[in-house]
């Protein structure tokens, strides 16, 4: 969970805003799985994803997403952003460490987005996340929209096998 954060800043808002306003085309329609057991923690971050185009779709357990993006092969995810702890446990981790096993070998970049309050606990979570080939871990709602963005951009250059010139 992560109470705490906050909802993102004005100038989050704004400096995120600019750059949908030049590069929308390349975000409407990507899919993100965010999976988190408290969906609520999370609207305001969803509500920007959605505003953007993005297509958001939500599952509370490991167990859940995995299913669901083992049914959405054909239609794949683009990024999945995960709190990091479930009920106490470190989720975030079995679901990373499940969709890169040899048996899923589920592509989809992954993105942990959590509030810990101990700073050397999520310093510990970080490099986890990392060695997890994650894009990264953070508590920061600028980051996560950075991050995000970057990744639908990433993904929309993927499917498109365009080399526009960002």
């Amino acid at each position: 969970s992560k109470q705490g954060m906050g909802k993102p800043s004005s100038e989050d808002v704004q400096e995120v805003t600019t750059l949908i306003k030049t590069f929308s085309p390349y975000v409407a329609g990507r899919r993100i799985l965010w999976v988190d057991n408290e969906p609520s923690n999370n609207h305001l971050e969803r509500e920007i994803l959605t505003s953007w185009g993005a297509d958001v779709q939500t599952k509370r357990t490991t167990d859940e997403a995995l299913t669901e993006l083992r049914n959405k092969k054909e239609t794949s995810y683009d990024l999945v952003i995960s709190d990091w702890f479930r009920k106490g446990k470190p989720e975030g981790k079995r679901l990373a460490e499940a969709m890169h096993s040899t048996e899923e070998k589920l592509e989809t970049p992954i993105l942990f987005y959590f509030f810990a309050g101990d700073p050397n606990l999520f310093k510990s979570i970080k490099g986890e996340a990392q060695s997890l080939q994650a894009i990264g871990a953070t508590s920061s709602p600028r980051e996560l929209l950075r991050w995000t963005f970057a990744e639908l951009v990433r993904a929309f250059l993927r499917d498109t096998k365009t080399n526009l010139a960002l």
